[in-house]
């Protein structure tokens, strides 16, 4: 049997709050789904469709990362739609693009394409995806102006979850399988 999994950091404490507080503003539009609270997270690496026995190689290499791996953190940078190149279907909170992010997000791929073979992504971006679009949603350039928010509170990362992800017709369903927190520092 098969699983639809991903790695991400989780967003806790007063980011939650404050990304909270944007859903709330931007609720209004119908055309919108907000992402409740509990599902705010910033994706590392997707790694879709992964046979069940296979989950304890994957724990066993994100065990030996999180072992190895600092605390960083990144900051906020921006709301935008996205994602960028393609017909916008989400609105993210955009981080600045950080080194440690980076090498976290290339470290994770290159173990865990040990264990499963080329896993096609996108080039990783620190994102945080706050809502997406319905089927009514306007057209590109119909889109309301995003406002922005004044975040000066860095964003901590200190520890990654290894997450199963289930589609449903109400949206996604995100289950933490693991914790693994960040020992080295």
């Amino acid at each position: 049997m098969k699983k639809r999994l991903f790695v991400a950091l989780p967003v806790e404490g007063n980011y939650s709050e404050v990304l909270k507080k944007f859903t709330e503003q931007y609720g209004q539009f119908s055309w919108l789904r907000s992402t409740k609270e509990d599902d705010l997270h910033m994706t590392v690496l997707f790694l879709g469709e992964v046979e069940e026995d296979i989950i304890p190689e994957i724990h066993d290499a994100l065990t030996e990362i999180a072992t190895i791996q600092h605390p960083f953190t990144v900051k906020f940078d921006t709301l935008m739609y996205a994602p960028l190149g393609r017909k916008f279907s989400m609105i993210w909170a955009k981080f600045t693009d950080d080194l440690q992010y980076g090498i976290l997000a290339g470290r994770v791929r290159e173990e865990l394409e040990y264990i499963l073979g080329t896993i096609p992504s996108m080039e990783p971006i620190a994102h945080v995806t706050l809502a997406r679009f319905s089927k009514e949603a306007p057209n590109q350039k119909s889109l309301p102006k995003l406002e922005q928010l004044k975040i000066s509170e860095p964003f901590v990362c200190n520890k990654f979850h290894l997450f199963e992800s289930k589609m449903t017709p109400t949206g996604n369903y995100y289950k933490i399988l693991e914790t693994f927190p960040f020992q080295a520092g």
